[in-house]
């Protein structure tokens, strides 16, 4: 009979394993950006329940891809969503998890290792940065863990002594191992093996052990016959994961380098030194296994550990499926590791103080001396958490931030890709800019594309490459809307039309589109929303005096090959003649591609072509439309180009008649040498060939004189003649940069087009402020502010304003605006160093008559982190020069290495409405201090202000002269709508 005074200390140590576990995993839960891999779990959990289950069941497309695990995490998370919408609320539930997860080891190890022993494994789980990370993570890791170390817990108790509760709970968490991920198979299997191997040792002791093994054994059944029955609706599911994935001829890299990273992982996550800790791990798992084997009482858990972390390892041989190998994939061996690891030392600390007491017991002294065993053996984890707490690995946030701030005169929000950046932008930003769930009317529209680095800015006509933030490039686009395409012959008497859907022309051309969107990354028309059908029309026109004798449509169409081969997605083709009622022409299913030989992409092609001389023969206009219906299991078929051809009788007209036509679809605005167009949606266009002179165009001579004025714009787009030789060329520009130059001490023409009365409720200012004074028209406007430097003045008028400041240090240059003090740039790298061993200072003084509110520090400071702490970067701000208050400070682990470089701190601060002068300095302790600010690593000051005091500017009458009172130039952006501070995405740490 167990004492109370046990129970007692034993809640003890599971209160403070269990507080412990909770600060690691809950400390900044919501700092770094939800990855990749967490959206996709994310986006399960966002989609309509019925929709979820059969994604998660059928493997149908998505915005996430392909998701191969049981649907039980993702309906926690679901549930989650609930109560709102925050990346630490999401992963609260993971966090929890993770920090049972602790206790339930303690309770897993109790009985067969002792207090002691158990106390040390759940100490090493709790101190694990790998277990912190994977249990502060939106997947289901964290939670299948939990569910394992409860099951053998629950099954080493029902093995140990029958009964129907004991027997009851394992089947309970196999069945939520099951819907929870897919590994589960093997490591019941692992459970089973062992339980069955226990339960034959036992039947063949005797009569009565007999009978006592099968009343286990039968008690197991019975409770797990109902959750097997619990399973069968989803095992269809597994099967077709099993089947997606397989490969036999794929040879998994299970070679020693493999070995060697997962073991590092395994025991410091995060941590860069050179000490071995994986070496320390492995060895002291082995040592309390081969302890945990000698003893008859632990060594039943010590040969469930080892054959559950180990039939993984053979499942990824045997199976044969394709996967790209990860230490998530072999977890149960970091956790074999760690628990036999933390009974070696359980054991050494109870060795040591029974010598010391000579036998006396002190649980206390074991618990103490445990304890300082596993913070020693935790030394690398210890010292990785805080660069483990700053890590961000996908920078969605930084993306988002950016795309909010920079929105300017953007109209829409676009993607290369229709899928995965569109999920992280409905997170981050939901509602910032349109998107492309629908097209129709004329016009044009700016917007911002979200593409891969791989695509390029020179892939797409007129783009503007504005940012690379990861891996990830924002372009800025011009999309001229030309909604009705001519059919005007070329030389050969055929009207031609086509699109590989490889730049924005579908975007330009379509008449009308209903979750229709091309992908520009894999060169396809498809579905914006993958579980809606979509319908795309392309309206065709025919001259005055001509129609349509005869046509034809060639689609290729194409479908991604994959082991399970039943997509049932289809495309239908229809034409509508006129204003009458569609007539089909075509129905494609995806079976009807099987047969194909799948390319080095794996993808099936299929080239159809169809005539439509009946359906538009004497029309004088005509729609196609195309329909893509999705696919309820895997892949849709998708459009990969489109080639119309069209002859017509009657009377030709001339080739200008195309690019003209063209034209006259569009917003143009005439242009005037040295004016800026402002609050505008219009383009310049100017002839290519002034023999055959366009309506709405700019002769040919003026053309030389607007790019001399604009330098290295490009057109966003060219109109061509029916033959293709260029006829006229389109220009933006406000597309490559939206600000119009203020010159110092003189003025800037604005003009507006149309030229109807304007509200401007927010405009933004760059430039080296000096309390400068804008004039536009007859609007006034003083900005009581003096930067040190080039900055940003972002002001909502009659609300919030920010300026923003991003010094960059050049080797050997000084920085402008910047005091120093001992302080110098480097020679050769892109940061500021003392020029001693002293310690020296820079300082960077705003002036401002708006109430100061938050100013916000990214920097990158790089330190020689000293055991003793004295090397250290600090952020200080000062309302006078005089006193300083400390924003913060970094000052490395202790490890002796240099630490920080381009990983950013965060410091904020609040100035409570001051006004005046505001000093920021950044204090470095010597010379082992730096303070980085590179191209890929800028320092950005933030201060926010209060401009409540500031009108809307009213502008009636254009065109209108602008200028400033500024000793410098500025650049001047006016906006239609407030500017968004995304203060919901900056990290404060």
């Amino acid at each position: 009979m167990t004492h109370p005074q046990q129970h007692s200390g034993d809640r003890i140590l599971i209160a403070l394993l269990t507080l412990l576990a909770a600060c690691l995993r809950l400390s900044h839960l919501g700092q770094p950006s939800l990855w990749w891999d967490e959206f996709i779990t994310l986006g399960v959990a966002l989609e309509p329940l019925a929709r979820s289950l059969r994604t998660l069941a059928f493997q149908s497309a998505s915005d996430y891809g392909v998701e191969l695990f049981p649907p039980l995490a993702h309906l926690i998370t679901r549930a989650t969503l609930l109560a709102g919408h925050a990346d630490w609320l999401v992963r609260l539930p993971v966090s929890l998890a993770g920090i049972a997860t602790v206790p339930a080891c303690f309770a897993l190890l109790r009985r067969p290792l002792g207090r002691t022993s158990a106390f040390a494994a759940a100490l090493l789980l709790a101190l694990s940065v790998y277990h912190v990370h994977f249990s502060r993570e939106l997947r289901p890791y964290a939670l299948f863990m939990l569910e394992n170390a409860l099951s053998m817990a629950c099954l080493l108790r029902h093995l140990e002594r029958p009964r129907l509760g004991t027997a009851l709970g394992f089947a309970a968490l196999a069945l939520a191992m099951l819907y929870t991920s897919y590994m589960a198979s093997t490591l019941l299997a692992a459970q089973f093996l062992f339980a069955g191997g226990v339960l034959a040792l036992r039947a063949a002791r005797g009569r009565d052990a007999r009978r006592e093994a099968f009343r286990a054994g039968l008690l197991l059944a019975l409770a797990l016959v109902p959750a097997a029955l619990a399973y069968l609706p989803w095992l269809h599911a597994q099967a077709r994961v099993l089947t997606l994935l397989r490969d036999p001829g794929f040879v998994p890299p299970l070679d020693w380098g493999f070995v060697l990273r997962t073991l590092r992982e395994f025991a410091a996550f995060a941590y860069v030194g050179d000490f071995p800790a994986w070496a320390l791990l492995a060895a002291l798992g082995l040592a309390g296994a081969v302890l945990a084997l000698r003893e008859r009482r632990s060594r039943p858990l010590a040969c469930l550990l080892l054959l559950w972390a180990g039939l993984p390892w053979l499942s990824i041989v045997l199976v044969g499926v394709r996967m790209e190998l990860s230490s998530r994939y072999v977890f149960p061996t970091m956790l074999a590791c760690v628990l036999l690891a933390g009974h070696a030392l359980g054991w050494t600390a109870r060795t040591l103080m029974d010598r010391l007491l000579r036998g006396a017991r002190f649980p206390l002294a074991e618990i103490s001396l445990a304890a300082l065993a596993c913070a020693l053996v935790s030394i690398p984890n210890l010292q990785s958490l805080d660069a483990y707490y700053g890590r961000e690995s996908s920078h969605y946030k930084d993306l988002a931030a950016w795309c909010a701030e920079n929105r300017d005169d953007a109209d829409l929000l676009l993607f290369a890709h229709p899928r995965q950046l569109k999920l992280v932008s409905n997170w981050y930003v939901p509602g910032l800019l349109d998107e492309a769930r629908a097209l129709a009317g004329k016009g044009y529209l700016r917007a911002l594309l979200l593409a891969p680095d791989s695509l390029g800015a020179a892939a797409l006509p007129g783009a503007v490459h504005r940012a690379r933030i990861a891996w990830t490039d924002v372009l800025r686009l011009g999309i001229a809307r030309t909604p009705v395409r001519p059919l005007i012959p070329d030389a050969t008497g055929l009207c031609r039309y086509e699109d590989d859907f490889s730049t924005q022309r579908f975007y330009e051309d379509a008449f009308e589109a209903r979750n229709a969107a091309p992908s520009l990354e894999q060169r396809v028309l498809t579905s914006y929303e993958p579980a809606l059908p979509a319908r795309a029309v392309y309206r065709f026109q025919a001259p005055p005096e001509s129609r349509p004798a005869r046509a034809s449509l060639t689609l290729e169409l194409v479908l991604y090959a994959t082991n399970l081969a039943d997509s049932d997605g289809a495309v239908s083709v229809w034409v509508r003649p006129g204003d009458g009622e569609p007539r089909p022409v075509a129905r494609v299913e995806a079976r009807e591609l099987r047969g194909q030989t799948p390319g080095p992409d794996r993808k099936l092609r299929k080239t159809i072509s169809w005539p439509l001389d009946d359906a538009v023969r004497g029309a004088s206009a005509f729609d196609l439309i195309l329909e893509i219906d999705p696919s309820t299991r895997e892949m849709p078929l998708e459009i990969s180009a489109l080639r119309l051809e069209a002859a017509l009788d009657g009377l030709p007209p001339p080739p200008q008649a195309l690019p003209q036509a063209l034209l006259d679809q569009l917003p143009l605005a005439p242009w005037t040498p040295g004016e800026r167009l402002a609050l505008s949606r219009a383009l310049h266009a100017f002839a290519l060939d002034d023999a055959a002179p366009l309506a709405g165009t700019s002769p040919a001579s003026l053309h030389q004189r607007f790019l001399a004025e604009h330098p290295g714009i490009d057109p966003v787009r060219l109109l061509a003649y029916p033959d293709g030789r260029p006829a006229a060329a389109l220009y933006d520009a406000s597309l490559a940069d939206p600000f119009a130059p203020l010159p110092a001490g003189g003025e800037t023409p604005l003009d507006a087009w149309p030229r109807s009365p304007r509200a401007v409720p927010a405009l933004r200012l760059r430039g080296l402020l000096d309390r400068p004074v804008l004039q536009a028209g007859n609007a006034r406007l003083s900005v009581d502010v003096v930067s040190p430097q080039t900055g940003t003045l972002s002001l909502n008028l009659g609300g919030r304003a920010r300026l923003t400041l991003e010094p960059l240090f050049t080797p050997g240059n000084l920085p402008r605006g910047m005091a120093l003090y001992d302080a110098r740039p480097a020679a050769r790298e892109e940061c500021l160093v003392c020029d001693g061993p002293r310690p020296c200072s820079a300082t960077l003084g705003i002036v401002t008559g708006m109430p100061a509110g938050r100013l916000r520090v990214r920097a990158y400071p790089r330190v020689e982190a000293r055991p003793d702490g004295t090397n250290m970067v600090r952020a200080l701000v000062s309302l006078d020069g005089l006193s300083w208050r400390e924003m913060g400070r970094f000052q490395g682990s202790g490890s002796g290495r240099w630490e920080g470089l381009k990983a950013p701190r965060y410091w904020e601060t609040d100035l409570n409405g001051a006004t005046g002068e505001i000093f920021v300095r950044f204090e470095l302790a010597g010379s082992g201090a730096q303070l980085w600010s590179a191209p890929d690593a800028r320092m950005r000051i933030d201060l926010d202000l209060d401009a409540r005091a500031a009108a809307p500017l009213q502008l009636p009458a254009w065109p209108l002269a602008a200028w400033t009172s500024n000793p410098k130039s500025l650049e001047l952006l006016l906006l239609e709508r407030p500017i968004v501070f995304p203060d919901w995405l900056m990290r404060s740490r």
